[in-house]
């Protein structure tokens, strides 16, 4: 039978873990002149520049990258023949951050969104990704349809992975 010194101590160990807890962050982000071959079949996201002038050369760290990720830049892409404007949409939260809740989201009334984005190719002026697309309507058990795609790193500020 517990006593009221074992029950105020489980109460406490309790209400500790609940207090201790903290979330997950799992994003490290390479600034576009420092991706390697290193990367090449990983999952990533792409952080594109807002203007030309917008680059980042140094190491970043998860506050840095909270800051990088404050502006959800647009960027124009061709997907299967169609030119479709995208949003970076950043899912930061307070105590977590997870590369698979960073998506780009079409701003037209299609909902065109890229979840996965795969590196598969570097080379002096350009990457090639294998993205993930999924239309509105489609529920996660379908498939996303899967097409490879060309990006001058000139409009690339960096990779999240």
């Amino acid at each position: 039978m517990l006593n009221k010194y074992s029950i105020f101590c489980l109460f406490l160990l309790l209400h500790s873990v609940q207090v201790y807890s903290q979330g997950a962050w799992n994003i490290k982000y390479v600034p576009v002149s420092s991706i390697d071959k290193s990367l090449i079949g990983k999952d990533v996201r792409i952080d594109f520049k807002a203007s030309n002038s917008d680059t980042i050369s140094r190491a970043v760290n998860a506050l840095t990258i909270r800051r990088l990720l404050s502006h959800n830049d647009t960027v124009n892409l061709k997907i299967d023949s169609t030119n479709i404007t995208f949003l970076e949409t950043w899912e930061i939260y307070v105590d977590q951050g997870s590369l698979k809740d960073q998506i780009l989201m079409s701003t037209d009334g299609e909902k065109t969104v890229i979840k996965e984005i795969c590196l598969i190719y570097i080379d002096d002026l350009f990457l090639i990704f294998e993205i993930s697309i999924y239309q509105s309507g489609q529920g996660n058990s379908q498939l996303p349809h899967k097409q490879k795609i060309t990006i001058d790193k000139s409009i690339i500020k960096g990779l999240l992975w």
